[in-house]
């Protein structure tokens, strides 16, 4: 049974009003979601605190969360695996929470804890699929873990916002949502991952240090390839990736760098999701990975295998 704990300034009656109101969704979203392994829900006041907290109580290997100036978390979705057994642990920013309480914002509070949800799902299947026989991704090599590595969170994004779109706030009129699905987001990231992506280059020919240049490139890259995921997750989950709104997206995305990299993730995403949850192990992202591949070639950052050494070299040519 998962235990809801409320850390917050919230009045008592509200606090009240929140656990009964989440006790009855996860009993109901339990019915289409594996939650077994979800252990606690956490809703607080100092979110920040919290995650890490968890995250030292679990022993896991990084702290904190996505805080950037164009990104900040408000949820998250932690997990371990004691002996052969997953435990999860939802932790949420009291804020989003209270938004239950106002008609206006619900909705989308609701949505964004369904997001959640999906995540703990799809966390249960993962240990399950990777889990079988040897350890997941033994026989990759070097390139190939780098590239799985990056392309799990974006399946994870992709995954849980596909699952969850149903309950986005929509327009009653036409039925479409009221945001514009992160596509403006979107499209600052790819412009500025560009940008940053090339001054980053600009310094590498100074300091002549790759690993500094790679670390850079996968953090810029990570949040605009996760964006792009959340896009074509809300297009597929709303059933609207013919509508003349998945149009307009494709028609603003295609003069830039980045087009040819959001066909192969798009194309990958759907093909993984139609196999879900029967992968071949960690192997079956392999096809995400080279689209996260062609996302780097296409910033000047080419990858380059040395089976002699099972490594990767970065090849960074002059235009």
């Amino acid at each position: 049974m998962t235990h809801i704990e409320i850390k917050s300034s919230l009045p008592e009656e509200r606090k009240q009003s929140l656990l009964d109101f989440l006790s009855i969704k996860l009993a109901s979203l339990g019915q289409e979601y594996e939650l077994a392994t979800l252990d606690r829900i956490i809703i607080t006041d100092e979110f920040t605190e919290d995650v890490i907290r968890v995250q030292k109580e679990y022993h896991l290997r990084e702290f904190g969360h996505t805080d950037r100036k164009d990104a900040i978390a408000i949820a998250k979705v932690l997990d371990r695996v004691v002996g052969d057994e997953l435990h999860q642990t939802i932790v949420i920013n009291s804020n989003l929470m209270a938004g239950l309480f106002d008609p206006e914002y619900a909705q989308a509070a609701y949505h964004y804890f369904h997001h959640e949800i999906c995540h703990v799902h799809d966390n249960y299947h993962q240990h399950k699929m990777f889990s079988r026989g040897e350890k997941a991704g033994s026989e990759l090599n070097k390139l190939e873990d780098v590239l799985v590595c990056h392309a799990n969170p974006v399946w994870k994004e992709y995954f849980a916002v596909r699952l969850s779109a149903q309950t986005i706030p929509v327009n009653e009129a036409n039925g479409l949502p009221t945001k514009d699905l992160y596509v403006t987001y979107l499209l600052d990231l790819v412009a500025n991952c560009k940008k940053n992506i090339g001054q980053a280059i600009d310094a590498y020919r100074i300091d002549d240090d790759l690993d500094k240049l790679f670390l850079f490139l996968q953090e810029e890259t990570s949040i605009m390839l996760k964006i792009a995921a959340t896009t074509q997750g809300y297009l597929d989950g709303l059933n609207i990736g013919n509508h003349e709104v998945a149009q307009l997206i494709n028609d603003q995305i295609r003069p830039t760098y980045f087009s040819e990299a959001w066909e192969m993730q798009h194309a990958a995403l759907i093909k993984l999701f139609d196999l879900y949850p029967d992968w071949d192990d960690v192997y079956s992202l392999l096809d995400l990975g080279e689209a996260i591949r062609v996302c780097w070639c296409s910033l000047g950052i080419f990858l380059e295998y040395l089976p002699e050494q099972d490594a990767v070299y970065l090849n960074v040519p002059f235009d």
